[in-house]
């Protein structure tokens, strides 16, 4: 039978030192000679606990301590009341008229949803406030959480929002929308305009729809939606109907638009903004640039990009008769193939008389530089002609780069000169001549520009970068002349400045390496 002896006690502490039950501690190490524990009976405040103060003592030290006990009871108490005013009324105390103000910026700055349906949760000032009408005047139902139903667009409008709503935003909502826009025709009196793009569900009945119970539309955005809803006989019924200062159909499949383009230029005399890009036209357009020219004298942004459009042949002597667009600002001619010589006349016919024109966009259309040069564009701030520059164009009499990057020096921001094909020596000496300002004012604005796929070299680059100090996006991918190892895009101005420091680096290794053969 086995028997359990009892364990003998253990006599050493818990690091191993023998325990002493007289002189017990709590922890125990070998401090060097300086670095002892201090006693706390060298601090002014410090009161044993064993001994209590005497009765009826004046010291200082109790003195001090009851000075600061009541010190930390007064703010309490305010504190409180602080807390109480802050859950429960402070909200009632700015007048109305105050957040009104303050809820009208943030709608002009991010728009009225989400923000005034949350609003109208904190409390009821809130919510009246955020229930004014004027607040309502543009209203974006294309956020990703509201539930695009004709159930959303029933209690908005039985809230009374779309009273004054002037501005609609329902892109891509594919619910069904006949519904939807009975809803909106019967509730949005001061509707002008309003944008469907992506409405997959949006049919020619619902348009025509729009068209009667909304007369006062002056501006459609119809991209990428089906076919019925952007029908030839659809639209021309709604361009008799509405005075339209702007039309978008992008992405569209558009049979018949000859008669649609012919019923914009009979009936939209104030149109400014017109965007037929990347539209599937089914047959050639010849564009009758002057007669459109003459009928919309308001146009400040036309695009039609990849879309089948033709210069109509009109005689040199009825071109010149043509005022052209005064007030042109924005143009996209993106991706149009065209033979020949055609692209540059495209072009000139259709910027003539244009002096506001600020962007222009002629990727992949074969216009020389000599063309460039010669339109008057002295606001121009945006050139993107990536592809435009051709090997043909180099056997014809073609202006060097160099006066194309003069003439607009101080007015562009953006420039995009990637894929293009220029002659090796050309393109690095384009920089050489132009001022360098010390003067941050004088500098040129230029902020971003796109060399990817070019023959640009490591001294022309250097070039560059000293004479646009305000540049702060760069691409040179795909750039086999450059140094290995900074082919990228840089982003922002750190990364541009230490660009400049590697070319300078590689420079100066470069010019060692040459001494020493």
């Amino acid at each position: 039978m086995k028997i359990n002896m009892p364990k003998k006690r253990c006599n050493k502490g818990i690091l191993g030192v023998k325990k002493d039950p007289k002189n017990s501690v709590l922890f125990w190490f070998n401090a060097k000679e300086g670095e002892e524990m201090s006693d706390d009976s060298s601090d002014p405040d410090y009161t044993p606990e064993d001994v209590s103060p005497k009765c009826g003592s004046s010291s200082r030290k109790h003195q001090t301590k009851r000075h600061i006990e009541n010190l930390m009871e007064k703010p309490k108490s305010k504190r409180h009341k602080i807390d109480h005013l802050t859950n429960n009324e402070w909200g009632m105390l700015v007048p109305s008229e105050i957040l009104f103000k303050i809820f009208k910026q943030v709608v002009d700055s991010y728009g009225a949803l989400p923000f005034l349906i949350r609003a109208k949760l904190v409390c009821h000032k809130w919510r009246d406030v955020a229930c004014n009408p004027i607040l309502w005047k543009k209203v974006d139902l294309s956020y990703g959480w509201i539930k695009s139903g004709d159930k959303t667009l029933q209690e908005i409008a039985e809230a009374g929002h779309f009273e004054k709503t002037e501005q609609l935003v329902m892109n891509s909502w594919k619910s069904t929308m006949l519904s939807g826009i009975k809803i909106v025709v019967s509730n949005c009196n001061a509707l002008n305009t309003i944008h469907l793009s992506h409405c997959c569900k949006l049919t020619s009945s619902s348009v025509i729809l729009l068209v009667d119970g909304c007369p006062n539309i002056q501006d459609i955005d119809l991209s990428y939606c089906k076919v019925g809803a952007v029908s030839s006989k659809t639209l021309q019924y709604a361009l008799g109907k509405w005075n339209l200062k702007a039309i978008s159909l992008e992405g569209n499949q558009l049979n018949g638009f000859r008669s649609v383009l012919k019923k914009i230029m009979t009936c939209c005399p104030e149109l400014q903004h017109l965007n037929v890009s990347n539209c599937d036209l089914t047959t050639e357009i010849q564009l009758q640039i002057e007669k459109l020219q003459q009928s919309c004298q308001h146009l400040k942004n036309l695009y039609i990009g990849n879309s089948f459009f033709w210069p109509a042949h009109l005689s040199k002597d009825m071109q010149k008769e043509s005022a052209g667009f005064l007030k042109l600002q924005q143009l996209s001619l993106a991706g149009i193939n065209l033979p020949g010589l055609i692209h540059d006349e495209f072009l000139t016919r259709l910027v003539k008389c244009s002096p506001q024109l600020t962007m222009l966009d002629i990727r992949s259309m074969h216009v020389s530089v000599e063309t460039l040069c010669d339109l008057d564009l002295p606001h121009l701030k945006y050139l993107y002609m990536s592809q435009s520059y051709t090997p043909s164009n180099l056997l014809r009499k073609v202006t060097c780069i160099q006066d194309l990057i003069k003439k607009w020096f101080y007015s562009l921001i953006e420039l995009d000169l990637s894929y293009v094909v220029f002659d090796e020596k050309e393109l690095n000496s384009a920089f050489d001549e132009l001022p360098e300002s010390n003067d941050e004012k004088e500098a040129p604005p230029l902020t971003y520009i796109n060399l990817s796929q070019t023959v640009i070299h490591n001294r022309g680059l250097r070039q560059l970068l000293k004479k646009y100090p305000h540049l702060q996006k760069l691409d040179i991918s795909s750039c086999r002349n450059l140094t290995r190892g900074m082919k990228h895009a840089y982003q922002d101005r750190d990364e541009i400045v230490g660009l400049l420091k590697t070319l300078a680096t590689s420079d100066l290794i470069c010019s060692t390496h040459n001494n020493i053969q």
